[in-house]
């Protein structure tokens, strides 16, 4: 086990990291991101995520995918918002995922890292 620090604070990660990747626009046109992060700020954006896990068997997302909820504001999203999708490796290589929208002039939410802090 590597003792590698989480990127949202200066603090040691004594356990096990939680890999998070995410992307965020239209088409073509996608920001990239990953961060390492501890359980504990792990555990935090999870809450905030929760409602939009996609099921790996059905492909639903938690939330039902037609009201289009934004993952900042929790309103609809017009067709011209941009997508978000967010996949993380949490335990044992086990992959997670989840799909949102987000409006043209929202940031990601404060619940995630932010952009400038990961790889």
């Amino acid at each position: 086990m590597a003792f590698l620090p989480c990127d949202i604070g200066p603090h040691r990660n004594l356990g096990r990291n939680v890999s998070l990747y995410a992307s965020v626009g239209t088409g073509i046109h996608m920001d990239r991101w990953s961060w390492r992060l501890c359980l504990r700020h792990w555990d935090e954006i999870e809450v905030g995520l929760a409602q939009y896990k996609v099921d790996p068997d059905s492909g639903a997302v938690s939330t039902a995918t037609d009201e289009r909820l934004c993952l900042a504001c929790g309103q609809p999203v017009d067709e011209g918002g941009r997508q978000v999708f967010v996949t993380c490796y949490p335990a044992q290589n086990n992959r997670e995922d989840y799909w949102s929208r987000i409006h043209d002039e929202h940031s990601l939410p404060g619940f995630m890292p932010k952009p400038e802090w990961g790889r």
